[in-house]
C-alpha cells in the first residue's frame, strides 16, 4: 500500500511555537485534536508510524517542523527517502 495525498484545497498551516514546532509538541497537539494540525499532516504521521509510504502530491505545508524532527531521523529517514523516489 502507498498513500498518495492529492487534496489541493487544504490551506497552509500556521507554524506555531508550542504546537507544531517540535516532535513532542506536534504529537501532543494531535492527541488534543488541535484544529491547526492539517489533515495531510495527520495522514503523513499515521503513514510513517505504520510503515506505509506517503507521497505528498499537493502544495500545502504538510511537513511542518515538528513532523520533520519526528520522522527525518533514522530509521524513519530511509522510509522518507523511499517515499520521495516512488
Amino acid at each position: 500500500m502507498v498513500v498518495l495525498w492529492t487534496a489541493n484545497t487544504e490551506r497552509y498551516s500556521n507554524l506555531v511555537v508550542g504546537l507544531n514546532d517540535t516532535m513532542e509538541n506536534l504529537l501532543a497537539a494531535v492527541d488534543r485534536n488541535e484544529a491547526e494540525i492539517s489533515p495531510s499532516t495527520l495522514y503523513a504521521i499515521a503513514c510513517v508510524m505504520e510503515n506505509v509510504p506517503f507521497i505528498n502530491g499537493s502544495p500545502q505545508n504538510t511537513f511542518v517542523p515538528g513532523w520533520m524532527l519526528a520522522f527525518m531521523s533514522p530509521p524513519q529517514l530511509k522510509l522518507f527517502v523511499f517515499m520521495l523516489i516512488c
